[in-house]
Parts: structure tokens; C-alpha cells; sequence
């Protein structure tokens, strides 16, 4: 879980485990985000497992979803493709920023 103001952004990198604790070499890493009001998420060019989640403005609670791709192959060389996937949870706040914003009227003669 991950809390960010509504000003800010933050780096996030996704790894996937086996319940052994034996990293997974996953593929096709796909990143999405439950509510594009609140976040958005971009991949680094670099690397699939690595992006920035930033706020956009909007206060509340997203998910940052990620899906992907293992392959295991047997002892006769034939591969087999599963699918994996995870989310984290993103509450964004207010930045506690107070903007001045003036309204004037119209000009009159004194």
C-alpha cells in the first residue's frame, strides 16, 4: 500500500514470488489502474517491473493492477505459459496546499 498526496508521485517496481519464496522470471508485464480520476501509472521504458504512479488531482482510494506471464518447461523441453497477476492499494490525500484565487469585478469610474 502506497499514500500520496494529491500533488505528488511515487516509484513502484513489481516482483512475483512462488510460495517457496523462488523468484519468478516473469513476461508481458501489463500495468492498469482501477480509477484513471485518482492515478495513473507509467512503465519505465527500461524495465516492465518498474513505473511511477502519480496523482491526479482527485482525493481517495485506486488500485494499481499489474498482470503477466510465466513459462515453465518440463523435462521434454515443452513449455508451459500461466498467468499471473497482483494489485496494491493507492489512497491519494489532500496536499494540505491552500491556493489564494481572487475574483475581481468590473472596473468602475471613481
Amino acid at each position: 500500500m502506497a499514500v500520496i498526496n494529491n500533488t505528488q508521485e511515487v516509484d513502484v517496481t513489481v516482483s512475483f514470488k512462488f510460495s517457496s519464496g523462488a523468484d519468478v522470471a516473469a513476461r508481458n508485464i501489463v500495468w492498469s489502474v482501477s480509477d484513471a480520476a485518482l492515478i495513473e501509472v507509467s512503465v519505465s521504458v527500461d524495465d516492465a517491473a518498474k513505473a511511477v504512479v502519480a496523482s491526479k488531482g482527485p482525493v481517495g482510494v485506486a488500485k494499481v493492477l499489474v498482470a503477466a506471464e510465466y513459462a515453465v518447461v518440463d523435462a521434454d523441453g515443452v513449455e508451459a505459459v500461466f498467468p499471473i497477476s497482483g494489485e496494491a492499494e493507492v489512497t491519494v490525500t489532500e496536499s494540505g496546499v491552500v491556493v489564494a484565487n481572487f475574483e475581481f469585478g468590473e472596473p468602475r469610474n471613481r
